[in-house]
């Protein structure tokens, strides 16, 4: 088998980057329940994620808590495009 295109390839723009996010339902704390004025029977979602550079250096951070169906969560790595 000859070699994976993405095991060597200099050329990545994501090379030297490491992401790792986790996104999962549960129910609310009563807290984060009277802070978001939800009924307490309605589970959110939590986001907590980083993005570190080679140097280990933080690009980007979240923690979020939300209810389910306020905000969409997605991410992109790539080449930003010349306009």
């Amino acid at each position: 088998m000859g070699k994976s295109r993405h095991a060597s390839s200099p050329s990545l723009p994501c090379e030297g980057l490491l992401s790792e996010d986790l996104v999962d339902s549960r129910m609310p704390t009563d807290d984060e329940r009277a802070q978001l004025e939800i009924p307490p029977d309605t589970p959110v979602t939590i986001i907590k994620g980083t993005t570190h550079d080679r140097e280990h250096r933080t690009l980007h951070f979240i923690d979020k808590v939300t209810v389910a169906g306020r905000m969409q969560y997605g991410s992109h790595f790539g080449v930003v495009p010349e306009r």
